[in-house]
């Protein structure tokens, strides 16, 4: 028992917060206790995944190679984009705006 209370003190997203999201659903009415801590502990894998592989490549870049991430695309792409790689898709502060103080115009 000494190692599952570990597993679960040792999680950097808290179960308990997943479990109030699982419950937000009308359909989900009762959760075992171990669902948050086995989900929390596979959201973790996935983001520490995820990250290792934007290490050496931007992040569209890992979604687009990756078969496993084709649930992300239309978080990359936007579902009404014709373009992706645009400069007017790239949201505004990942394209290092800062709302034309300087004088640059990203919208020409």
């Amino acid at each position: 028992m000494e190692n599952a209370n570990d597993f679960k003190n040792n999680l950097l997203l808290p179960p308990t917060r997943i479990k109030k999201i699982m419950k937000k659903d009308e359909d989900v009415r009762m959760v075992a206790a171990e669902a948050p801590i086995l989900l929390a502990k596979a959201c973790e894998l996935f983001i520490q995944d995820l990250t290792l592989r934007c290490r050496e490549d931007d992040l569209t870049d890992v979604i687009m190679q990756s078969d496993n991430f084709d649930f992300l695309l239309d978080v990359v792409h936007g579902d009404d984009a014709t373009d992706p790689f645009t400069l007017s898709f790239v949201p505004f502060y990942a394209a290092g705006g800062n709302n034309g103080k300087d004088g640059n115009n990203l919208d020409h």
